[in-house]
């Protein structure tokens, strides 16, 4: 055998071992961000008269599940408060998210164009699987506007 073909035979073998390797490594880690996104699913109650918006999704470079989710006719300290509560029955430990400041913001702040902050909901669960957090956005797409009075709460979840 020429000394070209075997260089282009262990090319090819390396080629092989490598992408094999890839795909098993691309497999694994689909596979454990399916996991997390049916555990997410199963374990995170809602509070009632949540519109699911986005269903939890994985986020394409991390190990991280989204959710969008919206709530007619309240205030943004109402709905983490809500949502605090509907964790808390479900037997999430929930760290107390700026309730106060939120609920302090009324019309006058969204009129005004003032972004609303972002309030951290730092909560996980009985044997410490997961953590969320949560952030009030203003409400502005076709399914939820603010104009209507409806609050969009985006979660974002990550395994511990």
């Amino acid at each position: 055998m020429s000394k070209a073909r075997t260089t282009l035979g262990l090319l090819f073998l390396v080629t092989v071992v490598l992408g094999g390797w890839s795909v098993r490594a691309i497999r694994r880690t689909a596979g454990r961000r399916a996991t997390l996104v049916d555990g997410l699913a199963r374990a995170v109650p809602l509070p009632a008269g949540t519109r699911v918006l986005v269903p939890w999704q994985p986020v394409a470079d991390v190990d991280l599940a989204h959710t969008t989710l919206c709530f007619d006719d309240t205030e943004p300290g109402t709905v983490l408060a809500d949502f605090a509560r509907a964790l808390g029955r479900g037997g999430w430990r929930i760290s107390p998210p700026d309730v106060a400041n939120m609920s302090r913001m009324g019309a006058a702040g969204a009129s005004a164009g003032a972004p609303r902050p972002t309030s951290p909901l730092a909560v996980s669960a009985d044997n410490a699987t997961y953590r969320l957090r949560g952030s009030i956005e203003p409400a502005r797409r076709l399914d939820c506007d603010d104009a209507r009075k409806q609050v969009l709460l985006s979660v974002e979840a990550a395994p511990r």
